[in-house]
């Protein structure tokens, strides 16, 4: 089968998957759904590799000089550019991950060896919809619209070539959350689309009381995100107490940490895998326990909820 030829930024590679969907694409998402994804995705690790609230954070990759330059070479390839130092780099390789997690709950890469350099890899991104497994082997089914643009209607791939990372079972499960990015989703930024709907039609629209139809989208919004504890960027919402935005935005950086803990592990372990003495480490960063620590700590009066917010920002 043709391989498609990409470029990662670093280096052309052969790959055999399909990068995206054209076909499938429906636009900017809503207000809401696009709003979530980015603050999540942006508060994942400090973009550029400096701490937005001053801590002393910093990120290594350690082991065996040439497993280690292999290891830079997958990282920067996931970054789709070089970086200068560790830290900005394993900061824009995890970054890249968390959006493609906040996009779609997973991130599916297909592992590409260098033929000319042995042990050497590089990681290309592919949609996690559309692939079925079959013991060692994965097929994915490209839309029909697409196949002229991959000269295919299919790819096929084995299943040590594939490198998975799915959000963690605290947080729930792929399916589930491409459903609340659905449902997030419904929502236009000004009024209801029955609204414009009357209007294309030349009928009267209904009226809507604006702030009814706040409240009710506020609290819609609120219990759909309320396993990641996003406050819909609202610092002063007279719907909410100032716990309760305090409280959202501490479990939201819990959610946030799980993910960054969660990626660096998958990281190590695909190292492991590819029989690498290499490793990546992030430290000066709030842990996802230590910040349910804080935010128990603020629920019983013990910590004051501008410190708890301060300690478990990045």
């Amino acid at each position: 089968m043709a391989r498609q030829r990409r470029l990662t930024g670093i280096q052309p590679v052969d790959c055999r998957m399909a990068a995206h969907f054209p076909s499938l694409r429906r636009g900017v998402p809503a207000h809401y759904a696009y709003m979530f994804v980015e603050d999540l995705a942006n508060g994942i690790v400090p973009v550029g590799g400096e701490s937005f609230s001053g801590k002393d954070y910093s990120a290594k990759i350690e082991g065996s000089v040439s497993h280690v330059g292999i290891a830079v070479k997958a990282l920067e390839s996931v970054a789709g550019a070089r970086e200068h130092g560790d830290t900005r780099l394993v900061s824009a390789a995890v970054w890249a991950i968390a959006k493609r997690l906040a996009s779609q709950g997973a991130a599916f890469f297909e592992i590409v060896k260098d033929p000319d350099d042995a042990g050497t890899f590089v990681l290309y991104g592919f949609p996690p919809i559309r692939v079925f497994r079959f013991l060692k082997w994965n097929l994915q089914l490209i839309p029909w619209a697409d196949a002229a643009i991959f000269e295919r209607h299919y790819g096929v791939i084995r299943e040590a070539d594939v490198w998975r990372v799915k959000i963690p079972r605290v947080l729930g499960r792929p399916a589930s959350y491409r459903g609340m990015l659905r449902r997030l989703d419904r929502f236009p930024p000004v009024a209801p689309r029955f609204f414009y709907r009357d209007m294309e039609r030349g009928k009267p629209p209904e009226m809507v009381d604006p702030q009814r139809l706040h409240q009710l989208q506020a609290a819609y919004v609120s219990r759909e995100t309320k396993r990641w504890g996003w406050p819909r960027r609202d610092t002063s919402d007279d719907l909410s107490t100032e716990y309760f935005v305090a409280y959202r935005h501490v479990t939201l950086y819990w959610a946030q940490a799980t993910l960054r803990e969660h990626i660096v592990a998958e990281l190590n372990l695909l190292f492991q895998r590819q029989g690498l003495d290499a490793t990546v480490s992030i430290s000066g960063l709030p842990s996802a326990q230590g910040i349910l620590a804080y935010r128990d700590s603020m629920e019983r009066g013990e910590l004051d909820m501008s410190e708890a917010l301060r300690q478990s920002q990045i």
